[in-house]
């Protein structure tokens, strides 16, 4: 009975091990990804109309990486909000990154130390809004 119960914790150790590494390394490359989709892209309030923008990045298609809001007034950002940023627990990035983008008044900013996949995930959603914005208006 007493082996039984070793073996039993032992595979649910097992389990948790190697579902944690798996989250970790898709957290990676989901990172990998949005700082290649990112690249040198340097986003400016001038770039957009005066208006309420949203835009999300889903690093895989279907896993919400980020998901913003902001509005531009006057050619310049007038409210930021992160609705939604896939990032690890108890971090509080959110807050750290949106104050970033808030005591500058602007879109781009460096990633935060620490948070640097978030920050990522955070700037391909602006670019994505910036793309589904020129493809809107090009219609």
């Amino acid at each position: 009975m007493k082996l039984n119960h070793i073996i039993a914790i032992a595979i649910v150790i097992a389990i948790l091990f190697f579902g944690f590494i798996s989250q970790f390394v898709m957290l990676q490359v989901a990172g990998q990804k949005a700082e290649a989709h990112v690249g040198n892209f340097a986003p400016a309030a001038t770039l957009f109309s005066d208006g309420t923008y949203r835009g999300e990045y889903k690093p895989f298609g279907f896993l919400t990486g980020a998901r913003v809001e902001f509005e531009i007034s006057d050619n310049s950002l007038s409210r930021f909000e992160i609705q939604k940023l896939h990032t690890t627990p108890g971090y509080g990035v959110k807050p750290r990154i949106s104050a970033r983008i808030d005591s500058t008044g602007a879109l781009n900013f460096d990633a935060i130390t620490g948070a640097t996949i978030s920050s990522y995930f955070t700037k391909a959603a602006i670019k994505n809004t910036l793309i589904r914005n020129q493809d809107d208006t090009a219609k």
